[in-house]
């Protein structure tokens, strides 16, 4: 939802909204140059994870109004900031990018006291001291469309040119961020007449004294977020900020330069939320009573699981498969595996009478074969690519990984039979993603190759 809020001198500020107001609240703000736009994907995260989201266009940019009388100092964002801050409906946690983030910490630093204006802060690409030559980049970016362009894609190319470390420059993301002037021509989507805090502003030292003066006054969880390869950020920048800021916590996004939102989502909105749940975290439902069928799958598909599909060979030598999630390791020694398979199940007698089966667990490109396999169809294995290997049971080909086993043991699991199988080969790549299984729905996560080293 669109809305309006009011700056310190009634300038009105556009911010998507979303969430339940009583959930704990989030503001994010832009960096200069940026429009919300560049949090949309953060924001979703954040009220899927139960929070309540304000994402604000700075003064002067995106769908906010301009300054009548150019007000576009430091100190002009750091009073929207209080303003804003004082509209929602709880103490926020902060998150801010660049020019956004340094209004931020210099607005709470400022307003000290037992109630502080924010419940935590978050500085992305953000410090209260920064590499100039990094600023002076960015900010020529920002002024290098004057006379405008002439398409997205001349945008596109001249932010490949200033910022070399970007491996990719989404034109979607690009084209949310700049405006159709009268002429026709492309530019920015902010007020010509903004400086912000540019890398030549005679203002600079001062505030740089002012951001060290308010970072020192924080008295809340704090989180420095940057990558790895920043131009803005460097290990000064980080020493610095933790000799005013003892406490506060750092992450770096390996295989980022800067401006972070767009180039890794995945991992700058996992570093949010672990931070989040930890500082402020969201207060838990009052537990529902009871053990109804409903109820207890409900709970049960909280846990998030992989999914795989069991197969094995018909009682006519005919192959057999059901998709599962119900998998799991017993025993490194020996090498036993378990999973669960209705009671009713026909599968059930073909297993039995096999003696083997097969484990393949599914990668993030086979949610059709998930589907395929968990329909009431007689010809789950047409579309699908498999081969026999020692124990003549389908091992699906292409898969995460494979596990053939022999069955050791069924166990009574109620309405379910619990088998466990003696591994007896197994394939896997490691350089797929997963295919996740949580809630009722299929969910895909993203695993950094440099994560697993």
């Amino acid at each position: 939802m669109t809305s309006r809020f009011t700056g310190f001198d009634g300038i009105k500020l556009a911010a998507d909204v979303g969430g339940d107001p009583g959930d704990p609240a989030v503001l994010l703000l832009p960096a200069f140059g940026q429009t919300r736009a560049a949090w949309a994907r953060a924001a979703k995260a954040l009220i899927a994870a139960g929070r309540y989201v304000v994402t604000v266009d700075l003064r002067g940019h995106g769908e906010s109004d301009w300054s009548p009388e150019h007000r576009y100092e430091l100190g002009d964002i750091v009073e929207d900031v209080a303003t804003i801050v004082a509209q929602m409906p709880s103490r926020p946690a902060v998150v801010g990018a660049g020019l956004g983030g340094l209004a931020a910490l210099t607005a709470i630093g400022e307003h000290p006291g037992p109630k502080p204006l924010a419940s935590a802060l978050v500085l992305v690409d953000a410090a209260p001291s920064m590499v100039p030559e990094g600023l002076g980049r960015t900010s020529a970016l920002m002024t290098v469309d004057a006379p405008g362009f002439t398409s997205v894609e001349e945008a596109a190319a001249v932010i490949a040119e200033y910022l070399p470390d970007r491996h990719h420059v989404d034109i979607g993301e690009v084209q949310r961020h700049l405006r159709r002037s009268d002429d026709g021509r492309f530019r920015w989507h902010i007020d010509p007449a903004y400086q912000g805090f540019k890398a030549d502003s005679a203002m600079r030292w001062a505030a740089q004294q002012r951001f060290a003066l308010a970072a020192a006054a924080l008295d809340i969880p704090v989180l420095f977020v940057h990558g790895d390869s920043s131009a803005k950020i460097d290990q000064s920048s980080i020493d610095a900020s933790r000799e005013l800021i003892p406490y506060a916590e750092f992450a770096d996004i390996e295989g980022v330069g800067d401006a972070i939102i767009g180039d890794r989502n995945d991992a700058f909105d996992s570093v949010i939320l672990d931070f989040l749940e930890r500082v402020v975290p969201r207060p838990g439902p009052r537990p529902q009573s009871g053990l109804e069928p409903r109820l207890l799958r409900d709970a049960m598909g909280c846990f998030a699981t992989g999914v795989t599909v069991i197969t094995t060979t018909g009682l006519n030598g005919e192959p057999v498969g059901f998709t599962a999630n119900s998998f799991a390791s017993v025993s490194l020694d020996p090498p036993l595996v378990l999973f669960c398979v209705k009671r009713e199940s026909s599968s059930g007698a073909a297993l039995r009478a096999c003696g083997s089966f097969a484990v393949n667990i599914l990668h993030i490109g086979q949610q059709a074969i998930s589907s395929c396999f968990s329909a009431r169809t007689e010809d789950r294995f047409t579309d699908v690519d498999w081969e026999k290997w020692d124990h003549g049971v389908p091992i699906l080909l292409d898969a995460m990984g494979n596990f053939e086993c022999l069955i050791r043991e069924i166990h009574d699991g109620g309405d379910h039979l619990i088998v466990v199988g003696l591994v007896k080969r197994v394939y896997f790549d490691p350089a797929r993603d997963p295919l996740l299984f949580l809630q009722g729905k299929y969910r895909r996560v993203h695993v950094a190759r440099e994560d697993l080293v």
